[in-house]
């Protein structure tokens, strides 16, 4: 999303800067490629992972045998956990209850996601009148929104599954997916700007 907010501003940037529309596409690749040399020797190894159950009982299992690596006996007690797991084919995945259903739902949300995203600055300009700069700022409200509302749904789907002792996070998702009908019907039949980014940005928060 900060990549997405960044290029959006700096598309603005050059647009009013009246520079040729290749050199937009020339300098974001020229970031791009910065940034990758700064990742590739600046970004650090992903920690151990130590959230989930499974990782660890793996991670106890590679230290035991970290531990008995130099003993005779030790190696036969050792076993691979993932020798006794039989895989499911693809039509039991299939068949999982709620699989297809929520499958299919998360189509729609990302269809929204991604028509709302790619859309709405080409709606801002064309649909709404603005100018070009004007409407690329004024979509990344979207973005901010929407790293806004990651951290909000996170934290209120963390409290829905302690309370409920067991993963509970669909009710976070399916009220923010209800509220978003309010900020889009805003979107559609207001015509001014702040009214239209504060729209925009909760359009961000609840999708």
């Amino acid at each position: 999303n900060f990549g997405d907010i960044f290029g959006l501003h700096w598309g603005a940037f050059m647009f009013k800067s009246q520079a040729p529309w290749h050199s937009i596409l020339y300098t974001l690749g020229a970031f791009m490629l910065v940034w990758a040399v700064i990742n590739m020797f600046f970004l650090r190894g992903a920690p151990q992972p130590m959230s989930l159950d499974w990782q660890i009982a793996e991670q106890e299992a590679r230290q035991a045998e970290d531990d008995c690596q130099d003993s005779a006996d030790c190696g036969n007690n050792l076993r691979d956990p993932e020798e006794d797991v039989r895989y499911a084919s693809f039509l039991e995945v299939l068949m999982v209850p709620g699989l297809m259903l929520y499958s299919l739902s998360y189509m729609c949300l990302k269809l929204v996601n991604y028509a709302l995203f790619l859309w709405l600055p080409f709606y801002l300009s064309e649909g709404a009148g603005l100018e070009k700069e004007d409407a690329d700022v004024m979509a990344t409200m979207f973005d901010w929104g929407f790293i806004v509302g990651g951290f909000l749904a996170g934290a209120l789907s963390d409290v829905t599954t302690h309370m409920a002792g067991t993963p509970m996070r669909s009710p976070i998702v399916s009220s923010f997916l209800l509220l978003a009908l309010i900020p889009l019907g805003v979107l559609r039949i207001a015509h001014e700007k702040t009214t239209m980014t504060w729209a925009i940005f909760f359009c961000g928060v609840v999708n």
